[in-house]
């Protein structure tokens, strides 16, 4: 009785085996183009053209339309506080001084003592100093440029700006070392 046991699962495996073996996969050049994704072409900033070979801005005659988030006054929509309560809000250029706001979105008092601003690109950081809380609404400034004399020493960062050109990026982390929020810049490409 054992052998005959044995015998139908071996005749059953075989067979299984023998149907999936005559089974036939379609040769990759005799596949159907609709089965397989077809690449798509990005539209920005300019279909089949670099953008490391571009200057901005663009000219007149550009066929693709600048996205919103590129033009001046384009306002974001704002996180939501319950996830993360200090967020960078703004970015300023002003007589070659970079500042740095990052505000508290919430609608209570945040302790960002000893908070920390990296930026990956240049791998430097800014810890915050201790006893610095946020009331709501309320930012802290971090000024980067040559001539920082007449700001306060807390809160200069860098001899030169950081966020200047498209995809520059700096990491907002707690005192721990957590990231909380990730900032990528986008300049305006109009004038």
């Amino acid at each position: 009785m054992k052998n005959i046991s044995r015998f139908a699962i071996v005749f059953i495996l075989l067979s299984l085996l023998s149907s999936c073996a005559q089974q036939s996969t379609p040769d990759s050049g005799s596949t159907p183009s609709a089965v397989l994704p077809s690449l798509e072409k990005t539209a920005y900033p300019v279909p089949d053209y670099s953008l490391e070979s571009s200057t901005y801005p663009f000219s007149a005659e550009q066929e693709t339309q600048v996205p919103p988030y590129m033009v001046p006054g384009f306002v974001t929509m704002t996180p939501d506080p319950s996830l993360t309560s200090i967020i960078v809000s703004e970015v300023r250029h002003e007589n070659d001084v970079e500042s740095i706001y990052l505000t508290n979105i919430s609608s209570e008092t945040q302790d960002i003592s000893n908070y920390m601003i990296y930026s990956p690109k240049l791998d430097v950081r800014k810890i915050f100093p201790s006893n610095l809380v946020l009331e709501p609404g309320e930012s802290f400034i971090l000024y980067n440029g040559a001539n920082l004399e007449s700001y306060p020493a807390e809160q200069r960062w860098l001899d030169k700006p950081i966020l200047t050109e498209v995809l520059d990026e700096v990491w907002l982390t707690n005192s721990a070392g957590r990231i909380l929020y990730y900032f990528i810049y986008y300049p305006s490409i109009t004038p």
